[in-house]
Formats: C-alpha cells, structure tokens, sequence
C-alpha cells in the first residue's frame, strides 16, 4: 500500500478542524499516512495517534518573522520529503508554503498530489503588485499539477484551473453523530457539564481569538451584558490583549477551555443560544470568509451572527439561524444580542453535505492514480 504524506504548518492534525476532519477520514478509511508539520506550539499526549515527523522547529513564532519562517519551513520540509517519499506514495498540501515542496517533490518523484488551498497566500499576507501576482501564478501552477485544487469556495479562487475542486466547510456526519452521543452522555466530560448546567444564556466564541476577528471590540460589547442573565463560553486561544485583559477582569462568568476534539467542540453549540464569528474587514482575506462557525450553528440548530461585509455571507441571506451586523459597532452587536436572548430557538439538526464523504472521494481517487 502506498503511503500519503499529509504537509501543513500546523504542529499537529488535532490543531486545526480541516485537519482533524481530514485525521478521521484517513483513519476510518484506513489509509495509511504520515503527518509532516512544523512544530511551533507545545504537543498534548492526546495528539499523538498517527506517525509524526517535525522536519522544522519554532515554537510560538512572532508575526513579524512568519514570511521568513515560511520559506525555512518549505525548505525544511522539500529535504525531508526528498528523502522519504517513494515514488508510489502520494502527496497532500495544506496551504501554499506547503504546496511549493509538494510540487517540487512530485516533479522529481513523479508522485500525484493532492493542493488543499483553504486560505489564498497572497491575500491573507496583503501582497502587492509584482510580488503578488507572481505568488498568484505559483499557486495556480500547483494548482494545474494537482490531481484536485480543494478549495472551500468559488470566492477563493484567484486564478481559476481546471482542477478546482470545492468543498464547503461543513461538519462531518461522522462528528456529528458523536457529538449528538455526547449531548446524551449521562457522564459528561467536565468542561460540557459545566455549560451545560449554565442556564444563563450562553455565547459561544469558538477557535482562535485575535483582535482582527472580535477581539479588539468584543469586550465593549460583553461589559455591556447583566452578568445576571448572560455567560460566555470560549473553546480556543486568545490571543488578543484587550480580550484576555477583559476575561480576567470581568463580572460576567466565562467558561475557557483551550481545545478539545471536534465533535466535543459540536457537542457545546447544542448547549449554547447563539455563537458569534466576526471578521475584521481591514483585511482582505477576512472578506472572502468561509468560517466553519456558520456551518457548524446551522448544522447544529443555533443562531450565529457574523458581519455584513464578508462576501460569503451572501451564501446565508436566506438562513433563518443567519444574523448580520456591522464590524466595529457596538451598540448593533449589542441590540442583536439582546433580541436574540429574549426569542425561544427549537434547536434541530439540519443534513448538510458531509465534508469527510466528499473529501474520501478525492483521496481515493488520488490513491489509485
């Protein structure tokens, strides 16, 4: 059996949701496969179920030095995948600082791959005027030589090719399934139970928290809240000052945890009453969003309310669940939220097309190429 070589920034498969979605459908398919990552964050026990390797080392890396560390991590990981690969394994990239070796390694082993492209590298670095369209071009040059370009949306692409393939960010059936066993779990894990017996009403701010996504006005919204009547429920990092200061200073009652699996992550929208996920439009790549916040609120029968300038959103114009407001303004946010709080909503599980049934259909493919 060939071997898929898994490539991505990320330290672990367990740190971003398209990777652990991914994690599942490799294992329930029973491909095997190694993870190549850059380690730059510390690795829980719990992480560690596949094989690993970590060809590039920088732990917690400060934004400033990211271009040049990106270019250390494809070197990095061209020699290691020049060593290990075999020409019957087959590749995967998650990004385009991963794609440049996965391309390279292809020509020179002659192996397929496969280019997940969820956020377009030279809108997300705000590049400009040559730098920026020779970036494009690469990307679209991998992109050609992929077996299929993923991309969660038509809104992504730059240059278009002929191997684009879309699949939006929706929960899998699979983490669905176990997040609606763990809702009637007599034993429930303990950060769950203590949501679930909060009967406040709860928000829910889940994955990273930066400035540019909420965290810079977020906590003007918040400290407008009756600590009697609301909560606020973060699975995440927060990495932004001004939210952080505000969690440590706050009436309200906060439930943190950092990260959990998937499904557990699921499981704490059926007990929450809305989730939020904002997007700074002073950044360009935030206006194409595709935020698996949306997919998962719908899927899991919550209201969610995001911003009006995001492109995508347009995709959600007909959603009842769907709330928009404008970035940056607090007493809009702030009046959503308390209308929200004062309507009743009969949570109900919505079918959507499932990302880890569409995404095994390209790794077969790519598998018997």
């Amino acid at each position: 059996m060939t071997r898929l070589w898994v490539c991505s920034n990320s330290t672990s498969m367990d740190e971003r949701v398209r990777l652990s979605k991914l994690k599942t459908v490799l294992m329930d398919g029973n491909i095997e496969f190694s993870y190549v990552g850059w380690k730059r964050s510390i690795i829980l026990k719990q992480d560690i179920s596949y094989d690993l390797h970590h060809p590039f080392k920088y732990i917690s890396p400060p934004s400033y030095l990211l271009p040049i560390l990106y270019l250390l991590w494809a070197f990095s990981l061209f020699l290691f995948l020049l060593r290990n690969v075999k020409k019957d394994d087959t590749l995967y990239a998650m990004g385009f600082e991963s794609a440049i070796s996965v391309y390279m390694i292809s020509k020179i082993k002659g192996c397929s791959y496969i280019f997940d492209n969820p956020d377009n590298f030279s809108t997300s670095f705000k590049l400009k005027g040559t730098l920026k369209k020779v970036i494009d071009w690469a990307e679209s040059v991998f992109a050609r030589n992929s077996v299929f370009h993923v991309l969660p949306s038509p809104s992504r692409v730059i240059l278009p090719t002929p191997r684009d393939h879309y699949i939006l960010n929706t929960p899998s059936k699979i983490a669905l399934t176990k997040a609606h066993g763990i809702i009637k779990e007599p034993n429930l894990d303990d950060f769950v139970l203590s949501v679930s017996l909060e009967r406040k009403f709860k928000i829910y701010l889940n994955g990273r928290l930066v400035d540019d996504r909420g965290g810079d006005y977020l906590p003007n919204v918040f400290s407008k809240l009756d600590p009697k009547l609301f909560s606020i429920i973060i699975v995440g990092d927060i990495k932004s000052k001004k939210f952080t200061d505000f969690v440590h200073s706050t009436s309200l009652k906060v439930y943190h945890i950092n990260r959990v699996p998937n499904e557990i992550a699921l499981a704490i929208y059926h007990f929450c009453d809305v989730t939020i996920a904002l997007y700074s439009p002073t950044r360009e790549i935030n206006l194409l969003a595709e935020s698996n916040k949306w997919y998962d609120s719908v899927a899991m029968g919550i209201p969610f309310i995001s911003n009006s300038e995001i492109k995508s959103m347009i995709n959600f114009k007909t959603e009842p669940l769907s709330n928009v407001v404008s970035y940056g303004n607090v007493e809009e946010l702030l009046t959503k939220i308390l209308d929200l709080s004062k309507v009743k909503v009969l949570k109900s599980i919505k079918i959507m097309p499932d990302w880890n049934e569409e995404m095994l259909i390209c790794i077969n493919h790519l598998q018997r190429i």
